[in-house]
């Protein structure tokens, strides 16, 4: 081969492993900012709950985890109702009939139990954006506390008398019916609205733009 075919040669081959090196660089680079970039979120992302909900959530990068939860507290209360209500019991014997009304104020607290687990994963692709997938526990009735009560009615019957036993059975059954009607309410469905709100306004704001989408799913509840 003459000396001018050959430095062709060789220049082209130069050529090829400076373009392949170029392009093992730029890929290098493209990966490694998608990594600094999920991992940028991941704290931000934690860091941003912990700031506004007290907790810090197990954050993963495509399952793997890279921060633990952590919790100083034990519930995570996000609404509270005051409810009145009131409860009338009677009872006939041999046409003897005793009444008790009672009217008790109750307030309701209702969040997340931290002992379960919430876990933030971001999914990262090859290419492209990123996504969060949010997974939270059930929200639930975290207390009911009765604020206080009165009787409003107190009345035996001429041989039927009213006992402790009925005063009792009266207030625990009234603070049943409460806790039942709290459940059956549209409480956790507005606990669960404005968890999700802050959630996806915390990834909004730390993530400069870099999430495509924001998937929130309560396992408990499937």
């Amino acid at each position: 081969m003459s000396e001018p075919r050959q430095t062709r040669w060789m220049l082209r081959i130069g050529v090829v492993i400076v373009l392949l090196a170029l392009g093992y660089v730029v890929i290098r680079s493209i990966v490694t900012n998608a990594a600094n970039t999920a991992k940028n979120l991941a704290e931000q992302t934690a860091e941003g709950i912990k700031s506004v909900l007290n907790i810090t959530p197990r954050v993963t990068i495509n399952g793997l985890t890279v921060i633990q939860q952590t919790s100083p507290i034990l519930e995570l209360a996000l609404m509270q109702q005051t409810l009145f209500k009131e409860y009338s019991w009677q009872h006939t014997y041999i046409g003897s009939t005793k009444t008790l009304m009672l009217r008790g104020e109750f307030i309701a607290k209702a969040g997340f139990d931290l002992h379960e687990s919430f876990t933030i994963d971001i999914l990262q692709p090859s290419s492209g954006e990123l996504s969060v997938q949010v997974i939270l526990p059930k929200p639930r009735l975290l207390s009911l506390e009765m604020k206080q009560y009165s009787v409003a009615k107190d009345e035996s019957g001429f041989w039927n008398f009213i006992t402790a036993e009925d005063r009792e059975h009266a207030v625990n059954a009234m603070q049943h019916e409460v806790r039942a009607s709290v459940e059956q309410s549209d409480m956790m469905e507005r606990v669960k609205t404005e968890m999700e709100r802050r959630i996806r306004e915390i990834i909004t704001q730390r993530s400069a733009g870099a999430v495509s989408n924001v998937r929130i799913e309560y396992p408990s509840l499937q």
